[in-house]
């Protein structure tokens, strides 16, 4: 298919591995590009956005990389361009099989949280996090994200910095004043912050150190989490405290058992339409009969 790229020139070098992927061939007859003018991957000519008015009608599909998609979009069609032939670089997930549409949008809610991840910090695959993680200079106390976790913007993740209430003062003269550096244990962290899979965490909710929230959990909008969540637990308020769960015991157990965050990326794309149901059983009857007989 003769392809023309439109965007931002990182963007549509990241779009060259997925190219290469897809089921059919794509011929990439020419870049126009919002900043860089050269590239890695690609050996066609690279224009500046101002040929953009001169496009033709020659291409049969058109991928825009750019956080101006709208506007692209909307001077394409002025042009005459066929509005089935302009897709965003996530239309390219409909040239990929299964397994690779999922490693795809793994990839892209990596990318959304790279600059959270450190040494301290990790994040599991399909996770997205629209939070902030206080620097209290704790290099020893780590946060875990697990899986296809969502945490709504303005969460906080306290992994230190808590002041010694069993002290004479709470006073932290040993960081602020000069002389005192030598006295030890304040501020201080009750350890690690552990967030399992498949965990929804509410805006604005507080998660003090030493904290694990278990599978499933969800953590209601504005919490103080201070103490371990249960799997499949609705907690909220300040502190927070169990509201009920979301299951049953003995669906609870099940689900602990299949874990599905863990199965291979076709099984759980074939599996979407269940998991986003509530049809419990048929997701536990494609547990044993597709994902265990497939594996055996």
């Amino acid at each position: 298919m003769k392809t023309l790229l439109i965007g931002d020139m990182e963007r549509i070098n990241r779009l060259y591995f997925w190219l290469e992927k897809a089921v059919i061939t794509f011929d990439i007859a020419l870049i126009i590009s919002e900043n860089d003018l050269q590239s890695q991957h690609y050996t066609c000519s690279i224009e500046p956005m101002d040929v953009l008015g001169t496009v033709g009608c020659e291409y049969d599909i058109i991928f825009i990389c750019s956080n101006f998609y709208q506007q692209i979009r909307k001077i394409l069609l002025m042009i005459g361009i066929d509005k089935h032939n302009i897709l965003s670089e996530y239309g390219i997930c409909h040239y990929l099989p299964k397994d690779d549409i999922m490693r795809y949008y793994a990839e892209y809610c990596r990318e959304t949280c790279k600059d959270l991840i450190t040494d301290s910090v990790q994040i599991g695959d399909f996770s997205y996090v629209s939070t902030k993680i206080p620097d209290f200079q704790n290099d020893e106390t780590k946060l875990t994200i697990g899986k296809f976790c969502s945490i709504a913007e303005k969460t906080i993740f306290v992994l230190g910095g808590e002041h010694r209430t069993d002290w004479c003062t709470t006073y932290p003269f040993n960081v602020l004043m000069d002389g005192f550096d030598n006295i030890k244990g304040h501020p201080k962290t009750k350890g690690d912050i552990v967030v399992e899979n498949d965990v929804w965490i509410g805006i604005s909710s507080l998660i003090l150190s030493g904290v694990r929230i278990g599978n499933g959990s969800v953590i209601a909008a504005s919490s103080v989490v201070t103490k371990d969540v249960e799997p499949y637990t609705i907690v909220g308020g300040n502190p927070a405290r169990v509201i009920r769960k979301r299951f049953d015991e003995q669906t609870i157990k099940k689900l602990e058992e299949i874990q599905w965050w863990n199965w291979e990326y076709e099984y759980i794309y074939d599996a979407i339409p269940i998991l986003q149901s509530n049809q419990m059983d048929n997701l536990f009857a494609y547990y044993d009969t597709v994902v265990k007989e497939g594996r055996e």
